[in-house]
């Protein structure tokens, strides 16, 4: 199998780190890759420049210049917008961009939605961006499309719980911090979170656009035509790792007995008694309960997953398929 040359951008951040584990638990056939950073108002403090430790060890970084960008076969990104935008536009058009943040539009043609199961286009080689969905959306799509074997739903409602760790270092900073200041009775800060989070349950950041995202990207996903779209509402929750999906339905004829639990038989889905943060967090695969019906003859399901984990693999395996099939 071919090496490939491959760099990342945004190293230092949370999904930076992922990349370090994530590449050695694919196996993924690169040579040691290329850290780069921005150097300016948008690059990493001083203290976090020119040696990083990645995967348990110290590596050189770079500044992200044309020149660096030229000979790779991969573009990693894993910082802020402002720095990716700028990477993106010194990479050459040979250069495949993955974008595991979702904080750069999809430019027009050539654009790739990533999650559990990617597969490239007919023509690989018109491929030059891929986006990787938010690990929410990859988890409902795959439950969804699951479930909808069982029957067409008439009801259908996610709440995702979100936690710290989605808004890289800031977020898990500013939640610890939180914490230890209201158990020393001081002020808290919110930059990053608006408002109090720890010991606290309050709406996402992002709100409306945060919603309108994982439910497009849900939809593009979903394998199953015509199928009903969920509501869904995201919450912020006091949690450092690993996300939480909470999930009704309700069938127009309700399935037959031991239906909708074999509906739930993937290799993607771990049947856990109690899908919670810990059990998630480390896993490639999502948590799941198994369904529990209410007197309404509706069922409940709860799932977790590691959302930087899913974000990194759906990146990493994406960006494979479609290397791999550019070299036939």
């Amino acid at each position: 199998m071919t090496a490939y040359r491959i760099a990342i951008v945004g190293a230092a951040g949370l999904l930076g780190k992922e990349l370090a584990t994530g590449l050695r638990d694919r196996n993924f056939p690169a040579f040691p890759p290329a850290l780069l950073e921005l150097r300016g108002a948008t690059a990493a403090p001083a203290s976090d420049r020119g040696l990083l430790e990645f995967g348990d060890e110290p590596m050189v970084t770079e500044a992200c210049t044309p020149q660096a960008l030229g000979d790779r076969d991969l573009l990693l990104l894993a910082g802020g917008p402002d720095e990716a935008r700028q990477a993106m536009a010194m990479a050459p058009a040979s250069t495949l961009i993955v974008d595991l943040t979702g904080a750069v539009a999809t430019p027009e043609g050539g654009g790739l939605l990533a999650g559990l199961e990617t597969a490239p286009s007919d023509d690989p080689q018109t491929v030059r961006f891929i986006s990787v969905a938010h690990p929410a959306a990859q988890a409902l799509a795959h439950i969804l499309d699951r479930l909808a074997l069982a029957g067409p739903a008439v009801a259908l409602a996610a709440t995702l719980f979100e936690p710290a760790s989605q808004l890289g270092w800031p977020g898990l900073r500013e939640l610890e911090q939180q914490t230890t200041r209201l158990l020393s009775l001081q002020s808290i800060p919110d930059e990053v979170f608006g408002g109090q989070v720890a010991f606290n349950l309050r709406p996402a950041m992002g709100g409306e656009v945060l919603r309108a995202r994982i439910a497009d990207q849900t939809a593009a996903l979903r394998t199953v035509e015509g199928a009903q779209s969920p509501a869904i509402e995201v919450l912020q929750a006091p949690l450092f790792h690993a996300s939480l999906l909470s999930l009704y339905l309700r069938y127009s004829r309700d399935p037959e007995p031991g239906v909708l639990a074999a509906s739930l038989r993937s290799p993607w889905l771990t049947p856990s008694a109690i899908p919670d943060a810990l059990a998630a967090a480390g896993s490639d695969t999502i948590q799941i309960s198994a369904p529990r019906r209410d007197a309404a003859g509706g069922y409940w399901i709860l799932a977790g997953l590691d959302n930087l984990r899913r974000t990194v693999h759906a990146g990493l395996d994406a960006a494979l398929a479609v290397l791999e099939a550019r070299r036939r």
